[in-house]
Parts: structure tokens; sequence; C-alpha cells
């Protein structure tokens, strides 16, 4: 469960999924692995928000409201990453 969330992106989900991992990365990884990514969908869309308009700030900007980086891998198909306040794993 995420809180706060600011961003995110899955795929190859295959609707039964097991969750292998969550993984907290640093921001800066997140913005340098998909900043193309969400580069484009910015100007497309103006998703997944204002500070996507300018990657060369958005770390300093995410970082000030507390935000976290998580990857998400699964056993089979699904992966994707996520920028939240906070994760939680419930069972």
């Amino acid at each position: 469960m995420f809180e706060g969330v600011e961003g995110y992106h899955f795929w190859d989900d295959a609707f039964g999924n097991i969750i292998f991992s969550l993984t907290e990365i640093p921001i800066d990884k997140v913005l340098l692995d998909y900043g193309s990514e969400i580069r484009e969908s910015y100007r497309m869309s103006g998703a997944p928000g204002s500070w996507a308009g300018d990657l060369g700030s958005a770390s300093a900007i995410l970082g000030a409201k507390s935000i976290r980086g998580f990857q998400l891998s699964s056993s089979y198909g699904l992966s994707g990453w996520i920028l939240a306040k906070e994760a939680a794993v419930k069972s």
C-alpha cells in the first residue's frame, strides 16, 4: 500500500503475479532510469505531475516533499517504479 503517490508506472501485469520484492531506491535512480518515459508522459498528458516538467529540479522538489523511490519486481511479469511518501506491505 502506498501513500502520497507522486508517480508510478507498472508493466507486464499478468493478473495473478506474485510480488517478489519492493525495494527502496534513490529518487535520482528513478529519474535516471525512467526519465525519458517520465518526460514523454509529461509532454503527452501532464502526468505524473508538474515536477516532471523539469527533471533537472525534480529530485529536489520530490525530496522536499519527503518522496521516496521504489522499484517493484515479481516472480513472473509485473515490474515497475513508484514515487511515494510511504510504502507498506500488508499480508
